[in-house]
């Protein structure tokens, strides 16, 4: 679908575009072909990307390691820290312990935490470049539909 995008709206003359607000423009649609294919072609290396990446089934692999970090962390904690004892409703008094975590544990699921959450980001960025897609291609149909209408 890409390729026909691209081939459809051919770049007129090739030249590197980094500001995509011309594909806004609701007057004409001069020199957007150029933009449109740079646009297109970017969203395709991204989706291309994004596409190994779930193939590769790297967002279940992250989330199965931290879970197994924290598991680790959570069952193994180096050390523990007294506190105030529990009482009891009879007056029994239970000693407490807050654990101490392994700080290289901690820091890996941080790690993973954060790898998730740019994934989750990626797919966010996605989506609204996808919606910027079809605004765009509204706008540029539409300029090309009352062109037509005109007889031009």
């Amino acid at each position: 679908m890409n390729d026909l995008l691209i081939l459809y709206f051919g770049p007129e003359n090739n030249e590197m575009v980094d500001d995509f607000s011309v594909l806004e423009c609701t007057e004409t649609n001069n020199g957007k072909n150029d933009v449109l294919v740079q646009y297109l072609s970017s969203l395709f290396v991204e989706f291309n990307e994004y596409y190994k990446n779930t193939s590769r089934d790297v967002l279940s692999i992250i989330k199965s390691h931290r879970k197994d970090l924290w598991d680790d962390m959570i069952n193994k904690p180096i050390d523990k820290i007294p506190i105030a004892p529990y009482i009891t409703p009879d007056g029994e008094e239970i000693e407490q312990y807050e654990p101490v975590w392994d700080e290289g544990l901690q820091q890996k699921v941080k790690e993973c935490d954060m790898q998730i959450n740019s994934y989750y980001k990626q797919i966010s960025v996605l989506e609204n470049k996808l919606e910027e897609l079809r605004n765009y291609m509204r706008i540029y149909l539409k300029l090309e539909w009352n062109k037509a209408k005109e007889g031009k």
